[in-house]
């Protein structure tokens, strides 16, 4: 199966002094794939691009988009080995604190995680017999704790993240 090139899309850049220029390509099955670059000096000095996808009905779509250099709308949390990352650290980079003391207290009301019908903390079960080898309620409820004592000691958790993210949305320029 082999894409099909079109004609560069060529737009101009804030500066307006260079260009942006978007490639794109289909194949027979209407799969599509693009790249983009930035071809202009003074505003690859202050910029680069990234695309953002949204989606909607199942189907994705991705924009390009400038972001000042230094930031990113990349996550920059670390990746999570359910083998290497303490499990409280992974329930630290998946969850706000918020959400986590709300599956604490469903926990502390809970004798039998096999009883449990809420998705998250269905979900923090999952990780904690993943990673630990038990779903004991007493060793879910502990990890649970321990993730609340440490959330704000990380260098980087789920809300910071999703904070600093937003903070570099606010100075994106779209294209």
């Amino acid at each position: 199966m082999s894409y099909e090139e079109h004609e560069a899309d060529r737009r101009t850049c804030p500066c307006g002094r260079g260009h942006i220029i978007v490639h794109s390509s289909s194949n027979e099955w209407n799969q599509m794939r693009s790249s983009a670059y930035l071809a202009c000096p003074i505003c690859c000095e202050n910029y680069h691009l990234e695309r953002v996808f949204s989606y909607h009905s199942g189907l994705s779509s991705g924009r390009y988009v400038l972001v000042p250099n230094g930031e990113t709308l990349s996550s920059e949390l670390p990746s999570i080995n359910i083998y290497a990352t303490p499990v409280p650290e992974q329930l630290c980079y998946r969850y706000t604190y918020k959400q986590l003391e709300n599956i604490s207290a469903i926990l502390s009301a809970t004798t039998n995680c096999s009883t449990i019908k809420e998705r998250d903390v269905r979900k923090v079960v999952s990780i904690c017999r993943d990673s630990t080898g038990s779903a004991k309620i007493s060793v879910v409820r502990g990890l649970v704790a321990k993730a609340l004592k440490l959330y704000y000691q990380l260098p980087t958790n789920y809300e910071s993240d999703q904070k600093r993210i937003a903070e570099a949305k606010a100075h994106i320029v779209e294209i």
